[in-house]
C-alpha cells in the first residue's frame, strides 16, 4: 500500500534504533535525550516527572543542562537558583540538596551526596564529586573494590571560583572562597581564602 514503510525502511529505522541505543548508553547526554524523546527508549526519569524531585520558586534551570536521576534519586533545588547551561547534577541513590539562591554555573558537575547551603556560588567547570574509589588490596584491580561515600557539604555564602575539584569527605565553611583551578582535599575553614594544588588557606577575609 502507498505510504507505508518498505521492508528495508523498517530495517534502517532498527538499525539506527540499535546504533541511538548504543550510543545513549555511552553518552547519556545529547543522543540519550534524542532517543527517549524520538524512540521512546525509556534511560532513567525525566527529572520533571520524578517523585524524588522539589523544585522551589523562581528557579531557572537551562534547557542544556543534565539532570540525571535513578529510581532512588532525590534532588531538592532552593527557591531563586539557577543551573547554567551543560552543567550536570547527578545524585545516584543519594539526595542531593542545592538551598536557595545559588548558581551552578556552565559545565559545573555536581554528583551524589552533595548539600550546597544559601548562596552557593560555583564557576564554570568545576567538578565536586562525593565519591572515591577504595583500594585496600593489591589482590583485586581498583575498579573491582568497594567506592565510599562521605558526602561534601557547602555551608552558606561560599564562592567557588572556575575549574575547582572538591574531593570526597570535604566540608566548605561559611563564607568561604575557593580560588580557581584549585583542588580542594580537606575541610576549609570559615571566612577563609584557600587555593593551589592542594588547597590551602591563603588568607582571611575582613571582618
Amino acid at each position: 500500500m502507498p505510504g507505508n514503510p518498505t521492508e528495508a525502511e523498517n530495517s534502517r529505522t532498527a538499525e539506527l534504533k540499535a546504533l541511538l541505543v548504543e550510543i545513549a548508553r555511552n553518552d547519556p547526554g545529547f543522543f540519550r535525550s534524542l532517543a527517549a524523546d524520538v524512540f521512546k527508549i525509556p534511560f532513567g526519569y525525566r527529572w520533571e516527572d520524578h517523585p524524588g524531585v522539589t523544585i522551589g520558586k523562581d528557579v531557572r534551570i537551562h534547557p542544556a543542562a543534565r539532570i540525571e536521576l535513578g529510581s532512588r534519586s532525590r534532588l531538592t533545588i532552593g527557591d531563586g537558583s539557577s543551573i547554567g547551561p551543560m552543567a550536570v547534577l547527578r545524585p545516584k541513590d543519594f539526595h542531593m540538596v542545592i538551598g536557595p539562591n545559588c548558581s551552578v554555573n556552565d559545565y559545573t558537575m555536581l554528583y551524589d551526596n552533595l548539600v550546597l547551603g544559601r548562596g552557593v556560588r560555583i564557576g564554570a567547570h568545576s567538578l565536586i564529586i562525593p565519591e572515591n574509589h577504595t583500594f585496600a588490596t593489591r589482590a583485586k584491580y581498583i575498579y573491582e573494590q568497594p567506592c565510599e561515600f562521605k558526602g561534601v557539604v557547602f555551608e552558606d555564602d561560599v564562592w567557588v571560583g572556575s575549574n575547582v575539584v572538591v574531593l570526597d569527605g570535604v566540608r566548605v565553611g561559611k563564607g568561604a572562597i575557593l580560588a580557581a583551578g584549585c583542588v580542594v582535599t580537606r575541610d576549609v575553614p570559615p571566612y577563609t581564602i584557600v587555593g593551589g594544588v592542594p588547597a590551602r588557606v591563603i588568607k582571611e577575609r575582613p571582618a
